[in-house]
């Protein structure tokens, strides 16, 4: 039986206060009960103009074996990266991520275990104790991902974001986007950036030969503008 708003909101009050306590050097960066769920973000500053945020949402799903979950990704930011992002799509990115990734999926991967895309799972009435235990397994992959990186400075913030970015599926990316593009090129990465543009735009052949975005008559035009903007970032020579 699913539950009401009101349940949610409750949830999200609980999780918010672990996650407070579990994380006393992030800051609240917003929160959203919902009909069937809640979302939350903590955020901590790197250097000027950079930072990452926690997202912490809880679902409930006709798929779960239980009664709802809780999932974890990271967001980075990095606002030299927004302006080539900027640049590069035509339009303001500049309160857009470069990169994201599952927690889960990445902490999984660092350690050698193969992810089975397995969030930990909850009947609604499990007790505030069992959904603690499951956000303080979550914030001690936050820091094994921030140690693997060498700290919380602007060097590892870098080296992480360059590990999701070789290694998108390891870390549930998934999909190549241009804020990774342009991260990949700033972080001095030119030979990765051509690779994840290459995937970007075998990403946008797939999606023009895809009769459902047919009703979009500028796609094939826009997307070989931001490829020719992309490539003029990065140095190479227009599509052919």
């Amino acid at each position: 039986m699913k539950q009401k708003k009101p349940y949610w909101v409750e949830r999200m009050k609980a999780a918010r206060k672990a996650w407070a306590a579990l994380r006393p050097g992030d800051r609240p960066a917003g929160r959203r009960p919902t009909a069937g769920g809640f979302s939350f973000s903590t955020k901590r500053r790197v250097a000027p103009g950079v930072r990452w945020e926690a997202y912490v949402q809880g679902n409930s799903f006709f798929w779960v074996e239980k009664d709802w979950e809780i999932r974890v990704r990271l967001y980075l930011y990095d606002r030299e990266v927004a302006a080539l992002e900027s640049h590069a799509k035509g339009d303001d990115r500049s309160m857009m991520s470069c990169v994201s990734f599952d927690v889960l999926a990445a902490a999984d991967f660092l350690e050698g275990r193969d992810r089975a895309w397995a969030p930990p799972e909850f009947s609604f009435d499990a007790t505030d104790d069992v959904v603690f235990e499951q956000l303080t397994a979550y914030s001690h992959r936050i820091d094994l991902l921030w140690r693997f990186a060498g700290g919380n400075d602007l060097a590892a913030f870098r080296k992480l974001a360059v590990s999701v970015m070789r290694n998108t599926d390891s870390f549930g990316s998934f999909t190549t986007d241009v804020g990774m593009i342009c991260a990949a090129w700033a972080y001095g990465e030119p030979e990765l950036a051509a690779r994840l543009l290459e995937a970007y735009e075998a990403q946008g052949e797939e999606k023009l030969r895809d009769r459902a975005y047919d009703v979009l008559p500028n796609l094939r035009a826009n997307l070989y503008a931001e490829y020719g903007r992309l490539r003029g970032i990065i140095g190479l020579p227009p599509k052919a």
